[in-house]
């Protein structure tokens, strides 16, 4: 191996390495894990593609997106997605209490 491959092979383990703990970070606080939430339910990860036209292609990519998203999560903290899903569901039941009349917003971050 060159001397150049191996510098370059190093600096992908480099940056493998920042984009962990970059995730790490943002899973890290609530306000991060709410971003994360966010994106990927809009991905739509969770539910099938009914439609066979074109736009089941755009429909596919952002489930891709989704996908490498929640792995990359996995990856830095292998819990941090089952925590994300039990404060999404949190908020889901605090927005309908509210909606409905019943509690105030809590403001709870963690």
């Amino acid at each position: 191996m060159t001397d150049q491959n191996e510098r370059q092979e190093k600096r992908m383990s480099m940056r493998q390495l920042e984009a962990r703990q970059d995730m790490e970070a943002v899973l890290s606080t609530g306000e991060g894990r709410r971003v994360l939430w966010s994106i990927i339910e809009k991905c739509d990860i969770f539910h099938a593609i009914n439609v066979t036209n074109a736009s089941m292609y755009l429909i596919q990519g952002a489930k891709n997106v989704g996908l490498s998203l929640l792995d990359d999560i996995e990856r830095a903290d292998d819990m941090a997605f089952v925590k994300m899903m039990v404060e999404g569901k949190q908020r889901a039941k605090e927005d309908s209490a509210y909606i409905e009349g019943g509690d105030s917003d809590s403001g709870n971050d963690s």
